[in-house]
């Protein structure tokens, strides 16, 4: 995971929150912070140990940047930090050449006895490559178009919803389920989908085109009629390959333990 510096570009900064506890972590409260987009973005990139993330595009009309959500820390830190917490003290977020980048301001082990769960509202522009990079938490997407998406995620889900998905795609999680939807125009370039332990799910438009190749040691695979796509099944296992059209991206889609579908 690159470090993140604890640097915020923030032109309005609102905090909100109060202390309450749950769990094996403390709620320390409700940041949130909003920034203009002063030049054009070409990627989100989001990175932090413990938490969930959820990337979404902004209001019609808006040119802002706008990160919120909670902050937890372990019980025994709970003193040293200020209640309301300060956005700056616990999260980057800022644009440097064109890519927002929204992350951790605590490093080492500190950063460990963190947790946030954010929602980062981007303005609706052309595509923007996503990469995420989770150690135990979630990640989603919610974007009109998405240009490369590399998520990766130790445990947790990795999810993404949008309208066009141009590629290439790479969407891992060593727990969790990875789920992504594509409701209009194809990847064009290759995907890879993966979980050691969960399922992994895929839905492309009608038109989709590209080779298939899909397993799973311990579970099932499934897919639509239209791939045309023969399965093989073991006692435990089980593996699909096939095939739509002339040209076309290949798509691998795996889980050592869990169902595979192809939608």
């Amino acid at each position: 995971m690159r470090s993140l510096t604890p640097s915020c570009v923030a032109l309005g900064l609102l905090v909100l929150g109060s202390c309450s506890s749950t769990g094996s972590r403390v709620r320390l409260g409700d940041v949130a912070s909003r920034f203009a987009a002063t030049e054009p973005l070409r990627s989100v990139r989001v990175a932090f140990p413990v938490g969930s993330a959820r990337v979404l595009v902004a209001p019609a009309g808006s040119n802002e940047v706008r990160v919120s959500g909670e902050i937890r820390v372990v019980e025994e830190r709970l003193l040293e930090w200020s209640v309301p917490p300060r956005f700056e003290e616990h999260v980057v977020a800022k644009i440097e050449g064109g890519e927002l980048i929204v992350g951790s301001a605590h490093d080492g082990s500190l950063a460990n006895d963190f947790s946030f769960s954010l929602e980062i509202e981007v303005p609706a522009q052309a595509a923007l490559d996503v990469e995420g990079d989770l150690a135990v938490g979630n990640f989603a997407i919610e974007l009109p178009e998405v240009g490369r998406l590399d998520a990766r995620v130790s445990t947790g889900n990795v999810s993404a919803r949008c309208d066009a998905l141009a590629g290439p795609v790479e969407a891992t999680t060593g727990v969790g389920n990875v789920d992504i939807a594509v409701r209009s125009a194809a990847p064009q370039s290759g995907v890879r989908l993966a979980t050691a332990t969960g399922d992994v799910t895929l839905a492309l438009p009608d038109a989709a085109e590209g080779s298939f190749d899909l397993t799973t040691s311990v579970g099932s695979v499934s897919a639509a009629a239209r791939y045309g796509i023969d399965v093989e099944r073991n006692v435990t296992s089980a593996r699909g390959r096939g095939g739509v059209g002339q040209s076309g991206p290949t798509y691998s889609l795996s889980a050592s333990v869990g169902s595979v579908r192809l939608r």
